[in-house]
């Protein structure tokens, strides 16, 4: 556990570990479930739990969160075969890459929107785009020359993650990574 807050609903934010300017807190609170809140630019998943009072009324929140950063990344490229940038404010702050690196694959994107499709150094990459809360974006790769490994079934979870309340996972015959 790398975040834990505690959030009086009054005053806030009352104490908590790191420190650092937060974003996303109020959706986390309001909307509930897993959401991405940034610590001083670094993305968190996080967990909002009420404490009520024995009459049931909502006094505060303890918040408990992880970074999300290169050792996720890294397991899911291990575990799945999908490979990621991650993003805050269009910035990358993690990475798991093996088939590029990290820069010829943002250079590659530079001015061309939102394809989904590159070319990189001659691997061509298939490329999704994950909006994972207010200016944190995941940006997902897969080799599109290569079959996915038959090790490889269950969806990566992440393609089909969405920062809306109802967070579906696709039917794995729809699914982006092919899981």
């Amino acid at each position: 556990m790398d975040l834990l807050l505690a959030v009086d609903t009054a005053a806030g934010v009352r104490v908590g570990t790191p420190p650092g300017a937060l974003s996303g807190m109020e959706a986390l609170v309001k909307e509930g479930g897993a959401r991405i809140i940034l610590v001083d630019e670094v993305p968190h998943q996080a967990v909002a739990q009420p404490v009520m009072t024995a009459e049931g009324r909502t006094v505060g929140y303890v918040v408990l969160g992880r970074v999300l950063g290169e050792v996720e990344l890294q397991a899911l490229r291990d575990e799945r075969g999908v490979e990621g940038v991650l993003n805050v404010g269009g910035k990358p702050v993690a990475h798991a890459l093996g088939a590029v690196p990290e820069d010829a694959l943002l250079a590659a994107l530079e001015g061309k929107g939102r394809p989904d499709e590159v070319s990189v150094n001659g691997v061509s990459l298939r490329l999704r785009r994950v909006e994972m809360g207010p200016g944190v974006e995941l940006l997902l790769t897969r080799d599109g020359g290569r079959k996915r490994s038959s090790s490889v079934r269950r969806c990566c979870s992440w393609c089909c993650w969405a920062s809306s309340s109802r967070r579906r996972r696709a039917r794995p015959s729809s699914c982006w990574c092919g899981g």
